[in-house]
Parts: structure tokens; sequence; C-alpha cells
């Protein structure tokens, strides 16, 4: 994620995103689904 906010113009459109009414942020959801992924040795 930080490497799409380093940029000021990508941040200002997240952060316009993030005010519109059905905005999800997936964060979380990514962190696991890469924690779970990458303990997977067996996993592509």
């Amino acid at each position: 994620m930080g490497y799409y906010l380093n940029n000021p113009l990508l941040l200002s459109l997240y952060e316009s995103e993030t005010k519109k009414p059905y905005f999800v942020d997936k964060t979380r959801m990514l962190q696991e689904f890469f924690k779970e992924s990458s303990d997977n040795s067996e996993a592509v």
C-alpha cells in the first residue's frame, strides 16, 4: 500500500476514493491473504 501512497497524485486519488459512500478498505484482508500465502511453501 505504501508504494501507491508515496506519490502525491495517487495519495489524493486514494483519499477521494475513501470519501465515497461505498468504499471498503481491504488492507487487512490482503495482509492476511499474503501472510497465509507466504507461510505456505507449496503456494504458487
